[in-house]
C-alpha cells in the first residue's frame, strides 16, 4: 500500500479520516483544520491538525523536499499487530 502523496495531502477536508502508521502503530485521526502551506527558503511545507479519538491533537508538517522522511498517511491502517490509537 503506498502512502498519500504530498499532493494528495494537499487536498484533504475537515472532517475526513485517515490512519497514521508505522511499525509503533496505526493512528486514526480526523482532519481538524485545513491543510497549510508554506514556503520558507528552499523548503515547501504542508500542515494540518488531526483530532485523535481519546487522545491529544497531533500536529502534521511534511515537507514537499523531504516527503520521504515524513509521516506517512493512508486511508486503511497499513501494520498489523501493533498497538491501534484513536478507533
Amino acid at each position: 500500500m503506498t502512502s498519500y502523496s504530498y499532493e494528495q495531502l494537499k487536498k484533504i477536508k475537515i472532517g475526513q479520516q485517515f490512519y497514521e502508521s508505522g511499525q509503533r502503530g496505526n493512528i486514526l485521526f480526523t482532519v481538524k483544520t485545513t491543510p497549510v502551506e508554506t514556503t520558507n527558503g528552499e523548503y515547501t511545507q504542508l500542515s494540518w491538525v488531526g483530532s485523535v479519538k481519546g487522545g491529544e491533537d497531533v500536529n502534521y508538517l511534511i515537507t514537499k523536499e523531504a516527503q520521504h522522511y515524513s509521516t506517512n498517511i493512508y486511508a486503511t491502517p497499513v501494520y498489523i499487530g501493533v498497538p491501534n490509537y484513536g478507533f
